[in-house]
């Protein structure tokens, strides 16, 4: 048996010290360009493997042992305002708050976890130019920035990337492309699909906006229009769609209701179920209604729970992992981490008529376990209902 090539003998090979032969293999910023390349053919030749025991020995005790302060990782925003992302993503009653603000507690509690501090930073601070933030952080040594999502789909924005590991939150920064952890909108939208189909709904309906529209990367029309286009001409419904949501989208819903009668709507918006309520329509009797993101599994409204703490806890262990393999910059081929949201029973579809795969006693038991999650603090998700009364006619007794 062969004995392993290690990095001492790849350094005595290239004439350089060991740990510049760690960080040449590992990309360090710090080893020239061509330096790494030379280093890393040096080794190939050697036949250097890396020892994935020993690697994985490291990792261990680094989690067993509670980490001392490491760095600070930046939580960086790009609204108008300086507190405007934390109205980003608002939720649907009965509570009120934002995704962004569930994405950054989360992100911190993992960051403290790991050892690191999570600071927040204004792009649009006033006198502040990307460069002169970039220089802040660099001077800080602040290598790690989580972007929160943007004010508008399709963004850009402007920094010194190559001083910085970056992972963005969701998907509304266009420009430039970088690492992604957000969530899987197309499975969500097939599971909706899929839990009205097994409820008996036939004349499925989508209302969407052009802004939620833009963030999923279109990703809940081409569901909705791959699935329908098999349908029989009578049950096929064009989506209604508008840029926002204004009194007169209110009419042109109206008439798009009366033209099309869908017997379910899918929504990624809660205000449509007040619409239905004040025309007299009730949920789920008349109508079945499903959002395409609650709130929480204890939500009113049925639809899919997106776990926006996972996501954010995700989001900071990508980000250290790409600190530590010292991967800076914009990617040449970017990468996305998409968590599967969950279909939450609610109050606004009819009962299932099977569970695929399921029996009934497990499928009790997964909606319960969703309904035991945790609400996030209560500073950034208050319970919440606009005209109690209004909301709750035609909902059935819990």
């Amino acid at each position: 048996m062969s004995m392993r090539v290690t990095l001492k003998q790849v350094a005595l090979a290239a004439k350089v010290h060991h740990t510049t032969v760690s960080r040449a293999l590992r990309g360090h910023h710090s080893i020239p360009k061509e330096t790494q390349d030379r280093v890393r053919q040096i080794a190939a030749k050697l036949g250097y493997r890396p020892d994935a025991m020993l690697s994985s020995l490291i990792a261990y005790r680094q989690q067993i042992h509670r980490p001392k302060y490491n760095a600070t990782l930046a939580w960086v925003t790009n609204h108008p305002t300086r507190e405007g992302w934390k109205e980003q993503g608002k939720i649907a009653p009965p509570y009120q708050g934002a995704v962004s603000a569930i994405y950054r507690d989360a992100a911190e509690e993992r960051a403290n976890e790991l050892g690191y501090k999570l600071e927040t930073f204004w792009m649009r601070e006033p006198n502040l130019n990307p460069k002169r933030l970039s220089s802040i952080l660099h001077a800080r040594n602040i290598n790690g920035l989580l972007l929160a999502p943007q004010p508008r789909a399709r963004s850009h924005t402007h920094l010194e990337w190559d001083r910085f590991s970056v992972v963005g939150l969701g998907f509304s920064l266009y420009y430039p492309a970088f690492n992604i952890v957000g969530n899987n909108h197309f499975h969500s939208m097939v599971t909706i699909m899929r839990e009205l189909k097994g409820r008996g709904y036939r004349r499925i309906g989508l209302c969407l906006f052009f802004d939620v529209d833009e963030r999923v990367d279109n990703n809940y029309r081409a569901v909705y229009q791959f699935r329908t286009q098999s349908l029989p001409p009578s049950e096929r419904i064009p989506y209604f769609w508008s840029r926002n949501i204004t009194q007169s989208v209110g009419k042109a819903f109206d008439a798009w209701f009366k033209r099309f009668q869908p017997d379910a709507i899918i929504s990624c918006n809660w205000e449509v179920h007040l619409w239905l309520l004040n025309r007299g329509i009730k949920v789920p009797e008349d109508v079945g209604l499903v959002l395409t993101s609650t709130a929480h599994p204890r939500a009113i409204c049925s639809g899919i729970y997106d776990h926006p703490d996972r996501v954010g806890r995700m989001a900071v262990d990508h980000l250290v992992g790409m600190i530590q393999r010292e991967e800076r910059g914009i990617p040449e081929l970017p990468c996305r981490l998409e968590v599967e949201g969950s279909w939450c029973e609610g109050q606004t579809v009819r009962p299932r008529l099977w569970h695929e795969g399921k029996s009934t006693v497990e499928w009790s038991n997964r909606q319960q376990a969703l309904r035991d999650l945790p609400i996030p603090s209560s500073a950034k998700f208050e319970p919440h209902l606009p005209n109690v009364k209004q909301w709750l006619a035609g909902l059935p007794p819990r």
